[in-house]
């Protein structure tokens, strides 16, 4: 662990949910298994002088500017059901007075200008961990799950209406044997919500919005060249950011219905999607849980107690996913994230940008250079031996602190 702040890493740890303040890698339920974090490296841009890609910059800038303001949810009535005395009772903070559609314009145009105004800040982390032994875990489990299906399938079992139709219109007529439907085990989950709420208690409901997106450690043709957010005036009225399309924010659940609107236009910059960065699958579908490749759009963040433990706390909802290609042995990408802004937001909401290396299998060289290495130099001199001088990781890494 290594830090180039003020504040230590160990530091960092969100007691209450088991994590770092840091958007973690790790399987969504069950604990949030994260597997092992073999290398946390953190720091802030008021600290060091970090050189962050110039794709990266110009997507965190233009959605830090466009992005629009995230309203608070009226609170719900709470069901009638019996008191708990042992559970934690927080105080609730009052209502905010709503603003109308006029003043939010006029608030979002002035965080706009204040945010062109400043200088861009955030936090980085360093990330290197190891998810082989939770991935081969659950592939076990997976393939348990189907031996046992195949072995004693379920008595009387009905398939579902048009389950097994072939393209004709015609059944099949091995409708018993079709294969069972198992969970994804290569899908794991960005945890934001240690970083979102570094200071929540137990028993507390918080529910918020953070922007986020996953970059290739290298842009794809021209995105590079592209000029960033501060340097040109934006063509569309901030009013427009509030009204825009809905249809991703209904799709998240209801929780979303009153939050923040996507911003899109960034899909008039590229006629098709950007691939996947090194190490990761395409996305599957275009359902809005998975981190989107070369942009950020929105995802709500909420911690709650658990209803069977009020001093448990939990984090929802199963958002923020993306699919590692276990075929490959390692996965290197940019993570980009943001908070949202809120009516009573003076300036910049808070970022953070982490340089990742996951590795999917086992690598005993890779744990025998985490160890060796005492400082910055050494890791990377010893990562290098094994990854290649050359390796995307190694010079996003070298880069990232100007070693260049």
């Amino acid at each position: 662990m290594l830090s180039f702040s003020e504040d230590k890493v160990v530091d960092s740890m969100q007691p209450m949910m088991g994590f770092y303040r840091m958007p973690t890698p790790a399987f969504y339920g069950a604990g949030y298994p994260s597997g092992e974090l073999k290398v946390i490296i953190k720091g802030d841009s008021q600290s060091f002088d970090f050189q962050l890609p110039e794709h990266i910059q110009s997507k965190l800038h233009h959605s830090l500017i466009h992005s629009p303001i995230d309203v608070p949810h009226a609170n719900k009535k709470k069901k009638k059901g019996k008191n708990q005395p042992n559970a934690p009772n927080p105080s609730s903070a009052p209502e905010e007075p709503k603003l109308s559609a006029k003043q939010l314009t006029q608030k979002h145009q002035e965080l706009a200008s204040a945010i062109k105004s400043s200088p861009l800040a955030f936090d980085v982390f360093v990330v290197v961990s190891d998810i082989s032994q939770e991935l081969a875990n659950r592939e076990f489990l997976a393939q348990t799950k189907a031996a046992q299906h195949i072995n004693n399938p379920r008595p009387n079992h009905k398939p579902k209406k048009n389950q097994n139709k072939k393209e004709d219109g015609k059944e099949d007529e091995n409708e018993d044997e079709a294969e069972p439907v198992t969970k994804r085990f290569d899908r794991i989950n960005l945890v934001h919500h240690a970083w979102c709420y570094p200071m929540c208690q137990p028993g507390a409901k918080q529910n918020s919005s953070v922007y986020a997106g996953l970059f290739p450690l290298v842009p794809s043709k021209g995105e590079g060249n592209k000029k960033p957010d501060n340097a040109q005036e934006s063509k569309a009225e901030p009013s427009q950011a509030t009204t825009s399309d809905e249809k991703v924010g209904a799709e998240e659940g209801k929780e979303t219905s009153s939050g923040p609107r996507p911003d899109r236009s960034h899909e008039s910059q590229r006629a098709s999607p950007p691939p996947p960065p090194l190490g990761l699958q395409p996305l599957p579908d275009a359902k809005p849980s998975w981190l989107p490749y070369g942009h950020l759009r929105p995802f709500r963040v909420s911690v709650h107690s658990d209803r069977r433990d009020p001093w448990v706390m939990c984090c929802s909802p199963n958002n923020c996913a993306l699919l590692v290609d276990t075929t490959q042995p390692l996965s290197a990408f940019w993570s980009v994230s943001h908070k949202a802004k809120t009516p009573d937001s003076s300036s910049q909401p808070g970022a953070v940008v982490v340089l990742h290396l996951i590795s999917h299998m086992q690598l005993p060289d890779l744990h025998t250079a985490v160890q060796r290495s005492t400082n910055l130099s050494e890791l990377i001199a010893l990562l290098s031996e094994i990854l290649g001088a050359e390796n995307e990781f190694i010079r996003a890494l070298k880069s990232l602190f100007r070693l260049d």
